[in-house]
């Protein structure tokens, strides 16, 4: 069978034939930066060291693919199914991972610096020594996760979870700010999403913890 991959402009950079779509990319994995792989089935299939960066990834199924050391940076990813995918030191800076399903993903360092992970499943996935540095985690879900690295602290509270990546970065919920703007506005938050007067308290020891680290 006869196929093509198209860059994100459109334009054909790769034609052959193949026995399947994802035998062809597989076999073209040195050469995906950039390109159009939107909705794409790549179940199971090896994308070690593929190059991928700037790739438009969105709502890819990429269940139990090898993506060990790929180079993600600045690529697509969201809403993209990679329960149990490996990307053991994979290059994610900089990609948009919005709604991305990460459960039992292997992410172990990975580097996620600067990653858009906002509302990203990251449920029972291994984290350890994967690089968080600036990225944006309000409403990400952490639980179970195994190894969460020494600089993302997490305090789990009534409501949402507390998570810092450092003092310029602290969400709770699906606000994200400052460690310093959060102790001087975390009531006029909560009181805008509806917490208790008890709840408000409760997330102002919290950030107070944090301060104290």
């Amino acid at each position: 069978m006869k196929f093509t991959i198209e860059s994100i402009a459109g334009v054909v950079i790769h034609k052959g034939e193949g026995v399947s779509r994802k035998e062809f990319i597989t076999a073209n994995k040195a050469k995906l930066a950039e390109t159009n792989l939107t909705g794409v089935n790549l179940e199971g299939v090896n994308l070690n060291g593929a190059e991928l960066y700037g790739a438009d990834l969105r709502d890819a199924y990429l269940t139990r693919t090898d993506l060990r050391e790929a180079d993600l940076r600045g690529a697509d990813l969201s809403y993209a199914n990679l329960t149990r995918a490996s990307l053991r030191m994979a290059n994610l800076s900089r990609a948009d991972l919005r709604g991305a399903d990460f459960t039992g993903a292997n992410l172990r360092y990975a580097n996620l610096s600067r990653a858009d992970l906002r509302g990203a499943n990251l449920r029972d996935a291994d984290l350890k020594e994967a690089n968080f540095s600036g990225a944006n985690l309000a409403g990400v879900d952490l639980d179970g996760i195994v190894g969460l690295p020494a600089h993302v602290k997490q305090i789990k509270g009534s409501n949402h979870t507390v998570i810092m990546v450092g003092k310029d970065n602290v969400s709770i919920g699906c606000h994200r700010n400052s460690l310093t703007w959060w102790l001087e506005n975390y009531r006029k938050v909560g009181e805008k999403e509806k917490y208790t007067p008890e709840e408000i308290a409760e997330y102002g020891v919290h950030l107070s913890a944090l301060s104290a680290l």
